[in-house]
């Protein structure tokens, strides 16, 4: 599979709720940044997928129901892949909702994801959160443990059927 491929195949399996393929596609030292002025970006840099998967997935899962990240185009640059879409979903603190455009950059090598830095509306992301950290979000505000929401625990879940089906190395 190409890049482009694979994270066209990352997007579909996100959309159904299957993670699996997501976390299968990030190098063992993956580097994510979350875009700056977002709240979830002042734990920047994730490294690893368990850290991506705990302080940036886990955390939205916890405080958004339907959370999405709707692709609406795909820039294929060879090891470099751009998208183009839409975050989604309700704030369980208030029933807000995110409805924020989202620009995706993707840097692979030897197949692997090896950096990600999303781009997005900040000021609409920090606006929410700070509200629902306001109504008792702490899953936002905290460290956000995969293992104190179930939703968030599918994240862990696939994360650790990643590493067992490597042979124990993401």
């Amino acid at each position: 599979m190409t890049p482009v491929e694979r994270i066209k195949a990352a997007y579909a399996a996100f959309g159904r709720d299957d993670p699996s393929v997501l976390f299968a596609t990030m190098h063992p030292a993956i580097t994510g940044n979350e875009a700056e002025g977002n709240p979830l970006a002042g734990r920047n840099p994730y490294v690893g997928a368990q850290a991506i998967g705990e302080g940036v997935f886990g955390r939205l899962l916890a405080a958004i129901d339907g959370f999405s990240a709707v692709p609406g185009a795909f820039i294929n640059g060879g090891d470099d892949v751009v998208v183009l879409g839409r975050y989604g979903g309700t704030m369980k603190a208030g029933g807000a909702r995110i409805t924020a455009q989202f620009c995706h950059v993707y840097h692979f090598r030897d197949g692997k994801v090896v950096s990600f830095q999303p781009y997005t509306d900040s000021a609409q992301w920090a606006r929410l959160i700070a509200r629902a950290v306001r109504l008792g979000a702490r899953s936002l505000a905290g460290p956000g443990s995969m293992t104190q929401n179930p939703g968030a625990r599918k994240w862990q879940n696939a994360h650790d059927e990643a590493i067992e089906a490597r042979g124990g190395a993401l």
